[in-house]
């Protein structure tokens, strides 16, 4: 056991999450493991479909039917959250863990002010403890935190009065208001433009820093994941296909799908080429292909590929990577 899974706030330890669906089982998340050591952010990246926002409904236990966590454990503290009853999973999520989701338009109510929403999510967890008037100046010091001008005035506001970003600040707010452990945030800046991106990651740093908080950041953008993350997991059809920390993983990118994601950045010295593009889809998950899942858009396969299904393998430092072309300490 690596020194980063002894201090793990969160492991996800081979979590199956599938669909029984009449054209058969869907299985979108298939043998995940993932540790989130505490007070550090772990990037978790891929295209849409890859598993990553089906990996983070399942912690949250927001898997509908006919979706289901089949196998696995997802150890909070040491506990499984899968052994807990509906009432002491809704006790622990939104309030140890926060989830913020990609468009706060459809996630907030749209006919209650942003105010009475943070404020409800500070009461549920805290009944006993403070009142509607001490929690309502919560939600404003939380406004102020989060860089929401005029918290007064905002927390009268409906969502469609406030503007994206704002939205997004006020669901951090939320997510933020219970102090959690552990905050997930899945795709929190793909519908803003790149200054307010940028200062809600900055916003993001800033309460891990004063509140010690692990974040599990979902997201497409690597320049997020550079910017912010500390340990970095690439997911491709319901798997982990690399892992390493973040440094490591743009320094020496082994898997073919991470350095084709990498590749497909856009340069400061392109000259006006055309962006590199990973040929073909990620396959339907009905449909998956013998052997490796990537094997079918990878420029590098052998009859290995298309015959073997490969496994995690540590190529050195922790580094780990599934593909046939891996051998123990490095490349074959």
């Amino acid at each position: 056991m690596t020194e980063q899974q002894t201090e793990s706030l969160l492991s996800i330890r081979n979590l199956h999450t599938q669909f029984d669906t009449k054209a058969g089982i869907v299985r979108a998340v298939d043998g995940v493991d993932i540790e989130i050591p505490a007070g550090k952010t772990v990037g978790l990246v891929g295209e849409s479909g890859c598993g990553n926002s089906m990996t983070a409904m399942s912690v949250m236990g927001l898997v509908s039917r006919p979706g289901k966590v089949t196998e696995g454990e997802i150890l909070f503290h040491g506990e499984d959250l899968l052994t807990l009853s509906a009432k002491e999973r809704r006790q622990l999520c939104g309030n140890r863990i926060s989830i913020i989701f990609q468009e706060p338009m459809t996630s907030l109510n749209p006919v209650e002010t942003v105010g009475k929403q943070v404020r409800e999510a500070i009461l549920i967890h805290n009944k006993k403890e403070i009142g509607k008037e001490e929690a309502k100046e919560k939600v404003l010091t939380l406004f102020r935190q989060v860089g929401i001008p005029d918290p007064e005035r905002r927390f009268r506001s409906y969502p469609h009065q406030l503007s994206g970003g704002l939205r997004q600040r006020v669901m951090i707010a939320m997510a933020m208001a219970c102090r959690p452990d552990l905050l997930i945030a899945d795709e929190p800046t793909t519908a803003l433009d790149v200054t307010i991106e940028a200062q809600i990651l900055w916003l993001m740093k800033q309460l891990q820093k004063e509140q010690g908080t692990s974040i599990l950041m979902i997201t497409h953008n690597l320049g997020v994941v550079a910017e912010i993350c500390d340990y970095v997991y690439v997911m491709y059809a319901g798997q982990v296909v690399e892992y390493a920390d973040v440094h490591e993983l743009f320094r020496n990118p082994l898997h073919p799908y991470t350095r084709g994601l990498i590749q497909s950045l856009p340069k400061m010295q392109s000259g006006g080429e055309r962006l590199y593009n990973i040929k073909g889809m990620v396959p339907d998950l009905l449909k998956l292909p013998k052997g490796c899942r990537f094997a079918p858009r990878c420029e590098a396969t052998c009859e290995t590929c298309v015959a073997q299904e490969p496994v995690l393998t540590d190529c050195g430092g922790g580094h780990l990577v599934r593909c046939c072309r891996m051998k123990e300490g490095g490349e074959t």
